[in-house]
């Protein structure tokens, strides 16, 4: 899509639904495609589209799907085009009306993210090598073990991170944070077999929880600073 098509598409209205959760609206002179609450998606009169994940790798997906026609955002977070790496990508990178790209992330920015997965990998196999652990409890971190009344931790309902890195900083394996790990990737507390091996009411295939508390782990934390 671009601003000539999203505006034949539009036609006079000020916002047309594309599909689920995701919306066609004006923005003045711009037309946006907003998915949930982020405009993935800004065209521009002059033919520049601006790219905006609003730190939600989930928007990945429906940001691609209404990209220029042979872009894509990939999920090592580079911007392809045909199959082609092109450029790092950054909020706020710019597909130009001929295919030019401004606003890519810089080589520092890129190394960054290399050692923050490093350091993401490296607290996983710590928090596997850690179980049996004790069921999360008052004393774990505020921004992991509270909920707010939709189920997030205060962490994600804040938009914090700060508190994660501080975590694989000092080597402090959150129960909580376990817990919510193995959660989000599918395993069932009500079914209680991975958490219960996770958190010491199974000795039997630690191997198991090891390895799901593992791979539960990076996930997890890839997903908080954008990197999965």
């Amino acid at each position: 899509m671009n601003y000539k098509t999203a505006s034949e598409k539009l036609g006079k209205r000020a916002s047309k639904k594309l599909g689920n959760n995701t919306y066609l609206q004006r923005r003045e002179d711009n037309i946006a495609v907003r998915l949930h609450e982020t405009d993935v998606l800004t065209f521009t009169p002059s033919g520049r589209t601006i790219l905006n994940s609003g730190g939600r790798i989930q928007l990945r997906t429906g940001m691609n799907t209404y990209l220029p026609m042979g872009f894509a955002v990939w999920s090592d977070w580079y911007l392809y085009r045909n199959g082609l790496k092109v450029a790092a990508y950054r909020d706020g990178l710019t597909i130009g009306p001929r295919g030019g790209i401004h606003g890519a992330a810089s080589v520092r920015e890129v190394k960054g993210r290399a050692t923050l997965k490093k350091r993401i990998t490296a607290y996983s196999k710590l928090c596997a090598a850690s179980i049996p652990l004790d069921y999360p409890d008052t004393g774990d971190c505020l921004y992991c073990q509270l909920r707010t009344e939709d189920d997030q931790s205060l962490g994600d309902a804040m938009e914090d991170t700060d508190h994660l890195l501080s975590h694989m900083k000092e080597g402090y394996v959150v129960p909580s944070l376990v817990w919510s790990a193995l959660t989000e990737a599918g395993y069932d507390p009500q079914a209680q077999i991975i958490h219960s091996m996770a958190f010491g009411q199974m000795e039997e295939w630690s191997d198991v929880a090891r390895s799901a508390v593992k791979r539960s782990v990076a996930k997890y934390m890839k997903r908080r600073f954008n990197l999965a």
